[in-house]
């Protein structure tokens, strides 16, 4: 039943929720902390153990999710983000 009602709510929400994705991380603090999330979810290093596959799997969706994940381009999110935050400190 779960599963059903998970499926319903992707359904009906999918084009909204990817849409408030996109404007909860394109601000300045939004990618800060996404790059953050990244991080703790395994999506730099490489993922060893089970669990890090897992949460880097849990990282890969997060991005489908706000529309940048393609497969191969993990590198390119990776450099943007930080170039993003190199950026910001020499404003500081």
């Amino acid at each position: 039943m779960k599963d059903w009602f998970r499926e319903k709510i992707n359904v009906i929400f999918k084009d909204q929720i990817n849409e408030d994705y996109k404007q909860l991380f394109a601000s300045e603090r939004g990618r800060r902390v996404l790059s953050h999330m990244l991080g703790e979810l395994k999506f730099y290093p490489e993922a060893i153990t089970d669990e890090d596959k897992a949460l880097q799997n849990y990282a890969r969706r997060l991005l489908m999710n706000i529309g940048i994940w393609e497969k191969g381009n993990a590198l390119n999110i990776v450099k943007s983000l930080f170039y993003a935050e190199i950026l910001r400190d020499r404003k500081e």
